[in-house]
């Protein structure tokens, strides 16, 4: 994505004529720049259109065949009314089912992302009823950016031709397994797709949260996402459970592309994938340089710091001078900043940057958190230190890192609180 949308190509890429295949570009083109790192899945899951990518990858696809069914899936899609929404819907998907009772022919689920993220989709009108009744029980909402309201029953009328096109299409056996959008479970090699697949795949919901289940009830526990946002690792972290899960990103849009890339290569280094490093630096013209054969003159430059404080008015030393009583030190840590430092990591992680790339003033939206990211910064800062904190308020009165490290602060108990903190900073970056 670019710094800031261009206003003559963004109506454009709005229209899921176009929006579908140039998805289908950048995460094959992305596969691809993997691969020729030595980056190889073990298996591989896809998200509504991503499946087409996955299922492109696992070998079931021709890419040709995969374009042009890609091709002709956007356009079918694209001659539908846009009369339709979608919403995602932060609760259970028991309970989003209890809400849509009565609108089975104008609305449905369209995604079961995570035991706290499904999705509904239909008419405009009754997703607007829904959602209404919802929120005022409580339950956040937040309406999608679409054209369509895919994976509902307003998406029929297009299915006998989307059947039709794929019919055209030569499948393949899969070459490695390719976990299923309409069961959660695993297509092992050697099974094909057919037609009839991708029209129940156009309708029926995205089962997302039991195929991460799958791949983690398979040992797998390295996942990479292959797109322009982190969407979906933010997901698969919701989906995990018990379960401990690296869960990585290609592209986000709080770095550099290439900044991204490189965390996300160093990070799989770190975990043991075996890089093939001339891919890597395939493109890049190197020059061997003589330097000198005598060992480096090590010379150390660190300023030491000796801190310790006392509680008996006794002299103290600090940073190698003698202060009289402890009332002229002056004291660092206080909880306070503690908090803003265990939050400030807690927030990178989410985003995936540097925690000192984290501004404590700024909104977390300007940050670049959806809400996705803010319902799993909820989930951990409740298990951080025990306290509750509704998701409005960290679009309201809690907007800034700031704000909620003094809200924590002034509700937390004067005792304890530093190890309970610590020990999550540590699970967190373990």
């Amino acid at each position: 994505y670019p710094p800031t949308p261009s206003s003559a190509l963004t109506p454009v890429l709005d229209e899921t004529a176009y929006t579908q295949p140039a998805l289908f570009a950048i995460e094959y083109a992305l596969y691809e720049l993997w691969r020729s790192w030595g980056i190889e899945p073990a298996a591989v899951i896809g998200h509504s259109v991503g499946e087409y990518v996955a299922a492109t990858v696992a070998g079931a696809l021709s890419l040709e065949d995969g374009l042009k069914l890609i091709v002709q899936r956007g356009q079918l899609m694209q001659s539908l009314p846009q009369n339709g929404a979608m919403a995602a819907v932060f609760a259970p998907e028991s309970q989003v089912r209890e809400a849509i009772q009565g609108f089975d022919a104008q609305i449905a689920i369209a995604g079961i992302n995570s035991p706290n993220n499904t999705v509904i989709s239909g008419k405009h009108e009754i997703i607007q009823k829904v959602t209404t009744h919802l929120q005022a029980q409580g339950i956040e909402v937040r309406n999608l950016k679409v054209s369509h309201a895919f994976h509902s029953p307003l998406i029929e009328p297009i299915l006998d031709s989307l059947e039709q096109a794929a019919s055209q299409i030569s499948y393949q056996p899969l070459k490695i397994p390719l976990i299923s959008n309409l069961t959660g479970q695993m297509l092992q090699p050697g099974e094909t797709l057919n037609a009839r697949y991708w029209r129940n795949h156009a309708r029926e919901p995205v089962q997302f949260m039991a195929g991460v289940n799958t791949l983690l009830d398979e040992g797998l526990n390295i996942f990479l996402e292959i797109s322009a946002k982190p969407t979906l690792s933010r997901l698969g972290r919701q989906c995990q459970q018990e379960k401990d899960a690296i869960w990585l990103s290609s592209l986000t849009t709080q770095q550099e592309d290439w900044q991204s890339l490189l965390n996300t290569l160093s990070t799989l280094y770190l975990q043991g994938v075996e890089i093939n490093w001339r891919g890597f630096d395939q493109d890049y013209s190197r020059s061997l340089l003589s330097l000198p054969t005598y060992p480096f003159q090590r010379q150390r430059y660190w300023i030491e710091l000796v801190n310790t404080t006392t509680t008996n008015g006794k002299d103290m030393v600090v940073n190698g001078n003698v202060a009289k009583t402890e009332t002229d030190v002056v004291v660092r840590d206080s909880r306070r900043e503690e908090i803003i430092g265990t939050l400030q990591t807690l927030v990178a992680s989410l985003l995936q940057v540097s925690p000192t790339d984290v501004n404590i003033h700024a909104p977390f939206l300007e940050m670049g958190a959806d809400s996705i990211v803010m319902v799993e910064a909820v989930q951990k800062i409740e298990r951080t230190y025990g306290l509750k904190i509704a998701l409005r308020q960290l679009f309201e009165e809690l907007a800034t890192l700031e704000a909620l490290a003094i809200y924590l602060d002034e509700r937390l108990p004067a005792s304890g609180v530093r190890g309970q903190v610590l020990g999550d900073r540590e699970k967190d970056n373990s």
